[in-house]
């Protein structure tokens, strides 16, 4: 649906009416103001909202497809004729819900409609304004008028050319047929950055409303995560509202990480698609995700089925272009760059995002302004390197440190770091620089944090330089093994060429092994090898599972073992370590224990560890997830009034309580 208010002169003047007569005149207006409503079929809505002198201001509602057919103006002009009044000098302006709310507010003050809840409803939007609204979504309207120049420059500039600039020469490409017959795709963003997502949002939507393939310039979004409420008749509204136009799903993950929940949020993302499905063809929706979330465009992908998805992601730049666009930034803030400015890239292996990129010249222009330009404040120091001096915050290093047990990974990835500052000391002094293979095995039982670990080494080795973008894909034999003879290979080397620069995580890798020789698991594995040895500067490779497992698999290509540096074995935790994992997931919640807890704990860990597949640590976080649901039933047993902040915060005996087995044996593919 579009929403427009109308603002006109009356070319006939009405006469200054008193007070009563006029809300007798408004009043006189409700009947026709419902018969031209339904003379469309319920879909033009024309309230006229006030009359002053001889100016008029109207709030319009109707879907696109009447547009076809006639102009704004000239629905205006015939109903308010068949009304008695005369338009001229109309002004349309497209406006959001909520500015649709206020006009219709002030045309209840004056009496235009009896009551403004029951007009919502009426039109179906009582799911989004009115006085018992409670869902919450963000509008835009485009203002920017860019022309397909400017927006292959801004393009050029988000380093998005490689997917945006080809799909900005398909939207300006003509249609065959000028009718509007749908969507033929819909998007995914993938970033980390608000600011480049909103650009990314703007040149997108401006490039599509110009070619009409949406009419209104107006857009939604909405926020979901795994823990989200189900969508539910609040996003249908808002879906039946945007009519035309676009709405905008930011799925997030719980702390912007895949972790062990990230399969939790299946429904919310099941139902985000059945009802993205349900309107594919009317309202065009664009799902920003956060870079490091394979699993969860994967999920999106699985429940989407046949509805195509233009993926516009960010491209990573390497050396000469990365000193390019640091010095087009400074042109563009009419300064000269310096050799402190492209230093900041001076190693040509690694590839940088733009979020990166911006952040060094933001660096680089602060420092530039206090020691070139405003010189009396070159001794003050930025309030974020005085955070970083006191505390280096959220590190991945610093995570690993802190997490309970794992010795062996922790020496490992110790004495991959020390190789890497070895390497580039031996290069100041002369020496060749040499890069060792960095591929792993890690074996263990499940909940040993064999996926967390793969994680936080990835983004160690991102920040330390070991490798160039640094996430983790993680892949399992259905993602490897194709369907047909021929696919496996081509599927294999597609998910090398995705992970460049990054970790391949192969869970489950003993899965690849068939059980006659010559089938396509071998196939997946005589590629995974060679790609190791031909990307084995730029990727590394983790293969987990079992350790009984394991052996099988790794005996399976003679070239596999002695491809891999590290085998990192996962022990299971003991109970104290388990009791500490506890402790250690409740203080990072901000709950408190009982002191008590620990006597009932200890017995109870010691009988589910003797249990078959026992789920280590992944035990511990449903035996603490369980504990809150059972807190908050007892807690809404109490007088609301009597319950403190410190009751809200802390877990007691009573609260804990042993899993089912079903619980134990529950796989979870990421963390513990």
């Amino acid at each position: 649906m579009l929403i427009y208010k109308i603002e006109a002169q009356i070319q006939n003047q009405i006469e200054n009416q008193e007070q009563d007569t006029q809300q007798e005149y408004a009043y006189s207006l409700h009947d026709q103001f419902e018969n031209n409503y339904q003379k469309y079929s319920k879909k033009l809505s024309i309230t006229i909202c006030s009359i002053k002198g001889n100016k008029c201001t109207i709030a319009l509602q109707i879907t696109d497809d009447l547009i076809i057919k006639h102009t704004l103006k000239k629905l205006c002009q015939e109903f308010l004729q068949s009304i008695g009044i005369n338009l001229i000098d109309i002004k349309q302006t497209e406006i959001t819900i909520n500015s649709y709310q206020s006009l219709i507010s002030i045309a209840e003050k004056n009496h235009f409609i009896k009551d403004e809840d029951e007009y919502f409803e009426k039109i179906g939007f009582d799911r989004l304004i009115g006085r018992f609204n409670r869902y919450d979504y963000k509008e835009t309207i485009l203002f920017d008028n860019l022309t397909k120049k400017n927006i292959k420059e801004e393009a050029k500039n988000l380093l998005y050319e490689d997917t945006l600039l080809p799909e900005i020469e398909r939207i300006y490409t003509p249609q065959k047929i000028k009718t509007n017959y749908g969507h033929p795709v819909h998007y995914l963003i993938q970033t980390d950055d608000p600011d480049v997502k909103n650009t990314m949002l703007k040149l997108l939507l401006v490039a599509l409303n110009k070619n009409e393939r949406i009419k209104s310039k107006r857009y939604s979004e909405v926020n979901y995560g795994p823990l989200s409420n189900i969508p539910g008749e609040g996003l249908n509204a808002l879906y039946k509202a945007s009519f035309g136009g676009t709405v905008v799903i930011n799925y997030y993950n719980e702390e912007n990480e895949e972790n062990e929940f990230a399969n939790s949020g299946l429904g919310v993302i099941g139902e985000l698609c059945s009802i993205m499905k349900n309107y594919k063809k009317n309202v065009l929706t664009i799902l920003c995700l956060p870079r490091s979330s394979e699993q969860i465009k994967n999920l999106f992908y699985e429940q989407l089925d046949k509805v195509s998805i233009i993926e516009l992601n960010q491209e990573v730049v390497y050396g000469t272009r990365a000193r390019q666009y640091l010095t087009q930034m400074a042109k563009n803030n009419n300064i000269k760059p310096d050799k402190e400015l492209l230093d900041n890239i001076a190693n040509t292996n690694r590839g940088y995002l733009t979020t990166e990129l911006n952040k060094y010249f933001d660096d680089w222009f602060d420092k530039y302004l206090k020691t070139n330009v405003y010189t009396q404040y070159s001794d003050v120091v930025s309030s974020y390197k005085k955070e970083t001096n006191i505390k280096a915050k959220g590190s991945a290093y610093q995570t690993l440190t802190e997490m309970i047990g794992l010795t062996e990974a922790k020496a490992v990835i110790n004495k991959a770091l020390d190789y890497y500052k070895a390497q580039k000391l031996f290069a100041s002094k002369g020496m060749p620089l040499s890069k060792n293979s960095m591929h792993m095995v890690f074996t263990g039982n499940p909940g040993t944090a064999k996926t967390t670990v793969a994680r936080l080494f990835a983004q160690i080795c991102k920040d330390n330089g070991l490798l160039s973008v640094g996430d983790l894909y993680e892949v399992g034999r259905a993602d490897l093994v194709g369907k047909y003879v021929g696919w496996t290979a081509q599927t294999v080397r597609k998910k090398f060429k995705m992970a460049k620069g990054s970790v391949l995580f192969i869970d489950e890798a003993y899965s690849l092994v068939d059980s006659k020789e010559g089938m396509f698991g071998d196939e997946a594995i005589n590629t995974i090898v060679a790609e190791m040895e031909n990307m084995r500067e730029d990727i590394i490779v983790i293969f987990a599972g079992y350790p009984d497992k394991m052996e099988a698999f790794l005996q399976k290509n003679p070239g596999l073992r002695s491809r891999i540096a590290f085998h990192i074995p996962f022990a299971d935790y003991s109970n104290e370590e388990l009791l500490d994992i506890l402790e250690h997931m409740a203080k990072n919640k901000n709950l408190l224990l009982d002191d008590k807890i620990k006597d009932k704990l200890l017995p109870l860990i010691n009988t589910s560890l003797k249990e078959k597949d026992f789920g280590n640590g992944r035990f511990v976080r449903n035996l603490l997830e369980m504990a809150r649901m059972n807190q908050a039933s007892r807690l809404l047993s109490f007088d609301i009034n009597n319950i403190s902040e410190e009751d809200i915060c802390t877990l007691i005996n009573d609260d804990f309580e042993m899993p089912s087995q079903k619980e134990h044996y529950t796989k979870s593919r990421i963390g513990f």
